[in-house]
């Protein structure tokens, strides 16, 4: 698998002095190491949960199938029986004939099933997405079905997960293929159970212009049909993009392409590795792995414009100072009530707009006690009460960890 560290350089941009960087009192528990092996390694993506509580996932290694790097596994944690306190995992897949690999967060419909990106392995070689259905009652085996096999014309090795519109059709995106930079793809679900689903290339990326190298992040998608995402690398300054399709004109079938913001590795930020997320007004909230004087990150938003012609406003809310601030922020940002932004860097962090129209920093949970993890890549999911889920890539004195950080 690719890793794409960066040398990046952060300088505490004239607003954050009215930003409060607040210790707040918070519990982090980890509910499970992952040990490698059968039970699985290094989780890349975020988490996934069912209306019982449970939290599914991915490994992006371990397994008993072939090569241990190339494999991975879907596991699922349940919440701990009357009395008890530990979660409980059960692996439903070994990655097989299925890919390998995983590294993209899980989506579920309605029926409980998931869907997933595999970045290796499947026909060619070069990555799959996979439906895996719960089992029929009575039963306890989940049913595997491979959707998609990559062909590299239409995309090769998706590293990021996948997004369902209100009909259930899926978008994704490739870290390479198509005219070699990446492609954004489409699944449109079948009108029958039984029927095959269609695959579609939406966008191939040209490098110099569109970006390139589409990372961990999982695409958005407004009310509109538009789909949001980000470049890692490339576009008009070299250092990654924002990204917006919009759905064909009646009669047509090409989606339209724009670049929303092209990062130049300045007080702006460069190199977003996650996904966006949207609010009601329409403007985009992600982060960025390096860039800013400092080289930490930030977190940044996209107002979009007046006029439909003139260009997007880029504000970065967060300028990341390393150490105990955190950096380096690989995923998504999560929305919680009260338009909280939470989010993970090397810590897990919030973000709480202020009546001043500023934003107010937060440090939950700051990752380096023994055993309970470093390296969180995904986003995390929230519930019902406040309490917050994620993954780590590595540590817990094994190979990553599930937490969870509780008010």
């Amino acid at each position: 698998m690719v890793r794409c560290p960066v040398t990046v350089l952060a300088l505490l941009v004239p607003w954050m002095a009215n930003a409060a960087l607040a210790e707040v009192p918070i519990q982090e528990t980890v509910l499970t190491r992952f040990p490698g092996g059968p039970a699985g390694a290094y989780p890349a993506a975020g988490l996934v949960r069912d209306v019982k509580g449970n939290l599914y996932g991915v490994t992006s290694q371990g397994g008993t199938c072939g090569s241990p790097v190339l494999n991975g596994v879907v596991f699922r944690l349940s919440p701990p029986a009357a009395g008890k306190t530990a979660w409980t995992e059960t692996v439903l897949l070994d990655f097989c004939a299925q890919g390998g690999a995983p590294e993209g967060t899980l989506v579920m419909d309605a029926s409980g099933a998931l869907y997933g990106t595999a970045y290796d392995g499947g026909k060619h070689g070069l990555g799959t997405v996979f439906k895996l259905a719960p089992p029929p009652a009575g039963k306890t085996k989940w049913t595997a079905t491979v959707l998609l096999d990559f062909d590299g014309t239409a995309g090769a090795y998706p590293y990021g997960g996948l997004a369902a519109d209100s009909a259930g059709n899926l978008y994704g995106t490739t870290s390479q293929g198509g005219t070699g930079a990446g492609v954004v793809f489409k699944l449109t679900k079948p009108a029958v159970a039984t029927g095959k689903w269609v695959a579609s290339v939406l966008h191939r990326f040209v490098a110099t212009s569109d970006g390139f190298f589409p990372f961990l992040g999982s695409l958005a998608i407004d009310g509109t049909g538009a789909v949001y995402g980000t470049n890692s690398g490339g576009g008009a300054h070299g250092y990654g993009t924002v990204f917006r399709l919009t759905p064909p004109k009646a009669g047509k079938t090409a989606w339209g392409f724009s670049v929303l913001y092209a990062f130049a590795a300045g007080d702006d930020g460069s190199t977003p590795k996650g996904g966006v997320i949207l609010d009601s007004a329409g403007a985009v909230y992600g982060t960025t792995y390096g860039g800013t004087p400092g080289g930490w990150g930030s977190v940044f938003k996209l107002t979009p414009p007046a006029k439909a012609a003139d260009a997007w406003t880029e504000t970065q809310i967060k300028v990341f100072m390393g150490g105990s601030d955190g950096g380096l922020p690989y995923a998504a940002l999560t929305w919680g009530p009260g338009g909280v932004l939470y989010g993970t860097a090397s810590n897990v962090f919030a973000l709480s707009p202020d009546t001043g129209g500023g934003w107010s920093y937060s440090v939950l949970h700051a990752f380096g006690a023994a055993g309970d993890g470093n390296i969180p890549e995904g986003p995390m999911i929230l519930d019902a009460a406040g309490d917050l889920y994620g993954t780590t890539y590595s540590g817990g004195s094994n190979d990553g960890t599930v937490f969870m950080v509780a008010p």
